[in-house]
């Protein structure tokens, strides 16, 4: 298994919500890569934190998005 690059301003990622996904791209990167914002193609600025159990990043109200990098 290979070790998970940390987040980084530019980066393509998609937006994951339970019934539809939306690209987007990481437009700030905080807390040493644990905490990332980003802007989607519908206009929306969304902050994700990484959460430590799951070593997942979620986001949004309720913590219902999830985070999926594009590379």
């Amino acid at each position: 298994m290979s070790a998970r690059r940390l987040p980084r301003v530019g980066a393509e990622v998609t937006v994951a919500y339970l019934g539809m996904s939306v690209a987007g791209v990481i437009v700030r990167v905080e807390d040493e890569g644990r905490r990332v914002t980003v802007a989607t193609e519908d206009d929306r600025t969304i902050e994700f934190v990484l959460n430590p159990a799951s070593a997942r990043f979620l986001g949004g109200e309720g913590w219902t998005a999830r985070l999926i990098f594009d590379e």
